[in-house]
């Protein structure tokens, strides 16, 4: 345990063991890390965030995971029995 924080931890470390670092503008970031390294919030709605058409996919595929589809598929399983 130390008095004080030295700074962000993972940002000393992760190098160290050869693992990549993007972070966000945040803290001590920009003294240690690349410009390419550092990500902005629009970044990560541009990477993250399906156009409307990819949109309209995940919101199908989010309803197989209804409840009401998980009763029907036991019900199914049960009635099978």
């Amino acid at each position: 345990m130390s008095r004080q924080e030295g700074g962000p931890q993972a940002l000393f470390e992760a190098p160290a063991c050869g693992t990549p670092i993007i972070s966000t503008n945040v803290g001590m970031s920009r003294e240690i890390l690349p410009e390419q390294c550092i990500i902005t919030i629009d970044d990560i709605k541009k990477s993250i965030i399906p156009q409307s058409s990819s949109l309209e996919e995940v919101q199908q595929n989010i309803k197989k995971f209804e409840i009401k589809n998980h009763i029907k598929n036991y019900d199914k399983f049960f009635s099978s029995l």
